[in-house]
């Protein structure tokens, strides 16, 4: 197995619009999960950080759905070296065994 590239990203929670969190979902009687008590926490959003050739990057994950079993799932990311005046965004269909779902 070949590696040809090896980041380590630091993971952080992130907190989103009171609107759009998991806490709304969940207090409608939707399906979200509640992780912050009305904070406007997300347990679908994450903050992604890595050094990459001395330019930090950051990126904004956030799960947009995914099968009940966990089969499959999509999400959304956005980000930017803003050292390297670059910024990027895009979506990944992911599932265990790599086939369309």
């Amino acid at each position: 197995r070949q590696i040809w590239c090896k980041r380590h990203y630091r993971c952080t929670p992130r907190t989103v619009d009171a609107d759009l969190s998991a806490d709304r979902a969940a207090l409608a009687g939707g399906e979200g999960t509640s992780t912050g008590g009305g904070s406007g926490s997300s347990a679908g959003a994450w903050t992604l950080t890595t050094l990459d050739n001395g330019v930090i990057s950051k990126e904004s994950w956030t799960t947009v759905d995914a099968a009940d079993d966990l089969s499959w799932g999509v999400f959304y990311y956005s980000g930017a070296a803003a050292a390297a005046g670059q910024s990027y965004q895009g979506a990944l269909l992911c599932s265990a065994d790599g086939a369309w779902p």
